[in-house]
């Protein structure tokens, strides 16, 4: 999970690349500033080829606990 203030776009276009390029399953990027959490799934080498983008009004499951239920308001 990245959180960030200023920085969503630097998270979401060069980190969450590399971390995919390394294998991590799934990335969260709480974005402060947009109130909204991108959420990246399915790493290959060149990205997520999953990226959904969820506002204070939805839910989340990390896919290692998908008996988890977090609702993204707690987040922001």
């Amino acid at each position: 999970m990245e959180v960030a203030d200023a920085s969503g776009a630097y998270d979401r276009e060069v980190k969450a690349p590399l971390y995919a390029r390394h294998g991590v399953q799934e990335v969260w990027v709480v974005d402060l500033a947009e109130g909204r959490v991108h959420r990246f799934l399915d790493p290959s080498p060149g990205g997520y080829r999953e990226h959904h983008v969820l506002g204070p009004e939805d839910a989340l499951s990390p896919r290692a606990f998908p008996e988890l239920l977090v609702p993204v308001a707690s987040l922001l």
